[in-house]
C-alpha cells in the first residue's frame, strides 16, 4: 500500500494494489475529513472473470495459417522450378475460436515475404499494400471463418533451397504465427532455343439471350451464363503448356454451377488446371445468379501458366438493376378509338 499526502490540509490518497489473478485491480480511495483520516479500507470484490477475448493465449482466439505452392496438379509444401517459371502460392488463414460474439471477430494482418529469388507479379484478393518483397493484407475473421490469399511470382534467380514465408498477426492481443514453403530454382538451359515462351489468349463473355457479348444489363435474381475460352496460339507441336484458369465472381453474383466442373472451388474463385498443346483451345461455362444491385461491375477471368512467366485476364461488365417491388407495378388501360389506342373515346348509344 502507498500513502500520498497532498499540500491540501486533511487530504490523503491511498492506493492499494490488489492482485486478482490473472489480472490486477487498482483501487483509489480519497478521504477528506475535517478531523483526521482512517487507514482502514472496506473490502471489495474483484472481477469474477474476464471477457474471453482478454485472456492471453485463449483458445477462443486460435488463428491458424498455412502456406502452399502449386506444382501443376495440387497444393504442396515444396517444389522445384526453373528460372522464368511462374510460381503460384496460396495462404490459408482460419479463425478456430470456439466462442461466437461481437468480440470474436478479429482483425488480422497477413504478410507474405518473398525471397530475393522470386519476383512479384500479382495477388488475389487485392493486397492492402505491396512494398518491395512484402505483400500485406488486413482483414477481419469471424469464428470458424477461413480466407484464402493467392500470389503469382516469377522465379528470377537460381537457388539450391529457399523459404517463402507467410505470417499472421492479430490486433486484439499479442500473438503471431507463421508457415513457409521450400523452393529450389534451377538455372535455365544455356541453349535458349529449348525454352519457348507460349502465347496464351483468354476471352470472357456473357450470354445476353441471343449472343455472347462483353457487357450486360440485367435484374436482381436473374441467372447469367459466362463463357471463358483459353487458347494456346503457338504452332509448335512440342509446346505443351500447363495453365491455371481462374474465374473470380464479384460479391453481387452467387455461383450456381460450371461445365466442366472446377478442379477447386475456394473463396468465390473457380479453378481449372489443364495442359494445352500448341493450337489447342478449351472452353469453360460458369452459371451464376445476381443477388444484389450493382452499377457496372467487372467479372474477371485469369489464366496463369506454370513453365514460363505469364499472366493474362479478361472481363465482362455487368449492371444489375434492383428487383421491382409490388409498388413499382404500373397498370395502364386504353380503349380502341377505331384507329389507335387512346385514354378515352366518344361513342353513341348502341355503338360497339
Amino acid at each position: 500500500m502507498i500513502k500520498i499526502t497532498s499540500k491540501r490540509k486533511g487530504l490523503t490518497i491511498f492506493i492499494a494494489i490488489m492482485m486478482v489473478l490473472p489480472f490486477s485491480v487498482i483501487v483509489i480511495q480519497e478521504s477528506q475529513k475535517s478531523r483526521g483520516y482512517s487507514n482502514e479500507f472496506s473490502p471489495i470484490d474483484g472481477l469474477s472473470s474476464l471477457p474471453h477475448w482478454w485472456k492471453k493465449g485463449s483458445p477462443d482466439m486460435d488463428i491458424e495459417i498455412s502456406k502452399d505452392v502449386y506444382n501443376g496438379s495440387e497444393w504442396v509444401d515444396g517444389i522445384t522450378a526453373n528460372i522464368r517459371d511462374n510460381v503460384l502460392f496460396r495462404i490459408k488463414v482460419t479463425n478456430n475460436g470456439s466462442i461466437q460474439s461481437d468480440n470474436s471477430i478479429v482483425t488480422v494482418c497477413i504478410r507474405d515475404v518473398l525471397p530475393p529469388e522470386l519476383t512479384y507479379i500479382t495477388a488475389n484478393p487485392e493486397p492492402y499494400s505491396v512494398h518491395e518483397d512484402t505483400i500485406l493484407w488486413l482483414v477481419n475473421l469471424s469464428v470458424g471463418e477461413t480466407k484464402y490469399f493467392y500470389i503469382t511470382t516469377i522465379a528470377s534467380a537460381a537457388t539450391e533451397i529457399t523459404k517463402n514465408w507467410a505470417y499472421v498477426d492479430w490486433i486484439q492481443y499479442p500473438s503471431h504465427k507463421e508457415d513457409f514453403v521450400n523452393i529450389t530454382i534451377f538455372q535455365q538451359p544455356t541453349n535458349s532455343d529449348t525454352i519457348i515462351a507460349p502465347h496464351i489468349k483468354i476471352s470472357k463473355k456473357v450470354y445476353n439471350g441471343s449472343e455472347w457479348t462483353d457487357k450486360i444489363i440485367t435484374d436482381t435474381g436473374e441467372n447469367l451464363l459466362f463463357r471463358i475460352n483459353v487458347t494456346n496460339v503457338d504452332n509448335l507441336d512440342n509446346n505443351k503448356i500447363c495453365v491455371c484458369i481462374r474465374g473470380v465472381l464479384p460479391p453481387e453474383l452467387s455461383y450456381v454451377g460450371a461445365d466442366p466442373q472446377p478442379s477447386m472451388v475456394e473463396n468465390g474463385t473457380r479453378w481449372w488446371c489443364k495442359k494445352l498443346s500448341a493450337g489447342e483451345s478449351i472452353t469453360f461455362y460458369v452459371n451464376a445468379i445476381t443477388v444484389s444491385p450493382a452499377n457496372l461491375i467487372k467479372n474477371w477471368a485469369y489464366v496463369d501458366w506454370i513453365q514460363y512467366p505469364g499472366h493474362k485476364g479478361d472481363f465482362v461488365n455487368i449492371t444489375i438493376l434492383p428487383k421491382p417491388s409490388d409498388n413499382d407495378i404500373q397498370v395502364d388501360k386504353e380503349v380502341w378509338n377505331g384507329s389507335n389506342w387512346a385514354d378515352y373515346v366518344e361513342v353513341s348509344n348502341n355503338e360497339i
